[in-house]
């Protein structure tokens, strides 16, 4: 397994297998590989202190998200905050993931070896699922 801060997606294609190319293609598909192309020269301790002190405030009709490092306040609007991770507005504008009512555990099952049941773990995911649940999870 190798250690990425930022998915490789040219590097990730030279691997023959087929789970891998789907879920490459799929990441295209789906609007993802740029965000999950996205490389800064990250700073761990900095990552950290901004998702121990994160918080979305949505009480106005613009959210604003809010954090500290360095003991220091910070905040943006949600807007300019997507704008910085290269989104638009049709990416604001889709179904919130919390706004998808969870599926019942047999729905799961196609996405587990056969012989295992669907269990709520990753162990016995089938290679697609089980790189895919990583990457975004």
């Amino acid at each position: 397994m190798i250690q990425m801060k930022a998915i490789d997606t040219f590097e990730l294609s030279k691997l023959p297998r087929p789970n891998m190319q789907q879920l490459l293609c799929d990441l295209r598909r789906m609007g993802l590989q740029p965000l999950m192309e996205f490389r800064k020269p990250w700073n761990n301790e900095i990552i950290y202190q901004f998702y121990a002190s994160y918080h979305l405030d949505t009480r106005a009709e613009t959210h604003f998200i809010h954090w500290a490092t360095k003991g220091k306040h910070y905040k943006v609007d949600f807007i300019t905050f997507s704008h910085l991770l290269g989104l638009h507005h049709r990416d604001r504008t889709s179904t919130a993931i919390t706004d998808i009512f969870a599926l019942a555990m047999d729905e799961y099952q196609y996405m587990y070896l056969d012989g295992h049941r669907a269990d709520e773990k990753t162990v016995w995911l089938k290679p697609y699922y089980y790189v895919l649940n990583n990457i975004l999870h």
